[in-house]
Parts: structure tokens; sequence; C-alpha cells
């Protein structure tokens, strides 16, 4: 993540929010959502179920769910339960990222920082505790 920032290459919420549909999110786009919502959920939980309430409230006249004028409602919502536009946001997330995914000491919540994991890399169990589920001879 940090090289897609570092590189400018990590796509901005305006960017994410004018793809139509799934197929079009590649990798960066995977990898920018997650840790956007990483940072929501960590730094803004409260304004962030404020968010979630309010787009799945989008109702007609007639109170029932829809989705029309969807981005200008998820922009209005976005601003209302936030406070920021979304390059206010884009500026806020990065920052934010920067120092949560830079390399050193793991963070809460990573599996190295859990009590009796130590040794658990990204690659697999390291040290000598074994593991279960594995397959071999």
């Amino acid at each position: 993540m940090l090289k897609l920032i570092t590189t400018d290459k990590a796509p901005r919420m305006a960017e994410l929010l004018s793809l139509s549909s799934y197929a079009e999110l590649k990798l960066p786009h995977h990898f920018t959502t997650w840790s956007m919502i990483d940072f929501l959920l960590k730094e803004k939980p409260t304004e962030f179920a404020k968010f979630i309430w309010a787009m799945k409230n989008n109702m007609d006249e007639k109170g029932l769910p829809t989705g029309a004028n969807l981005a200008e409602w998820h922009r209005k919502s976005f601003k209302d339960a936030f406070g920021w536009n979304y390059q206010e946001f884009d500026e806020a997330w990065k920052a934010w990222a920067r120092e949560a995914y830079k390399p050193g000491v793991p963070k809460s919540g990573d599996p190295g920082s859990i009590p009796g994991r130590a040794g658990l890399t990204p690659g697999g169990l390291g040290g000598s505790s074994g593991s279960s589920g594995s397959s071999g001879g």
C-alpha cells in the first residue's frame, strides 16, 4: 500500500466511485479500498456507522430503497458523516496510511502482536510450534 501511495498510484476516492462494475477493479483498487475502510473503521468508527446507515436509507417518495442519484447521495452522505469532500478524505487517508503501514513494530491486530503467536509471518508459521491442518509426511 505504501508503494502505491508514495508513487502516487493509489486510486483516489473519486476514481473508485467512477468505476461502473466489479470487473473494472484491478489489484491497486482492491488494496486501496481495503486500506480506506481500514482507516475509516479505526479512526472514525461512529462516523462510518452513520455513513453506512445513510447509504442504506436512500429511499424514494414511497419509502422504498432506491439507487436513484446514487453518486450524489454518496457524496452528500459522505460529507455529512465525515465532514470531508473526497479530496480531503484522500489526503487524510494517505497521511494515516503512511504511518499505519510503515515497516517496524507490529500494530495491534497484526498477527505478530497476538500473544502466543510470536513467529507468525506473512509466509506462514515460524518457529518450531508446528501448524495444524498441514499435510505432509
